[in-house]
């Protein structure tokens, strides 16, 4: 039953986000931005890449301390997969909904068990 509910609230709530996107109105078209030299698109990945990462870590130094084992076991690379599907589609349609660092987590979850847990 509780399982039920969750679902129509979820259901509810994936409706309401996608009529309200079938409502948006295109942007107006804009000038490009001045392209950056190979150096400038560097620091800034970097950068970006540094801040992202921090935010990773730090979740999921979080759910280690409230006891969330498991992500690197290929037993739980199913519901892993499920879960990171749900939580992009979720994402798509509410960008106010999720973090990103956690869909991020779990593509790296994935990724680590198909690559480097053998």
């Amino acid at each position: 039953m509780f399982i039920e509910s969750k679902s129509r609230r979820l259901i509810g709530r994936l409706l309401a986000v996608a009529s309200k996107h079938l409502l948006l109105q295109i942007r107006e078209d804009r000038e490009m931005p001045r392209q950056k030299t190979y150096t400038e698109e560097c620091r800034e990945i970097d950068k970006a890449l540094s801040l992202f990462t921090e935010d990773m870590r730090a979740r999921l130094y979080e759910k280690a301390k409230q006891g969330y084992r498991g992500w690197d076991d290929p037993f739980y690379a199913d519901h892993i997969a499920k879960d990171l599907k749900a939580d992009a589609i979720i994402q798509h349609l509410d960008q106010n909904c999720l973090h990103l660092h956690d869909i991020a987590n779990r593509a790296m979850m994935l990724w680590w068990q198909r690559y480097h847990n053998k």
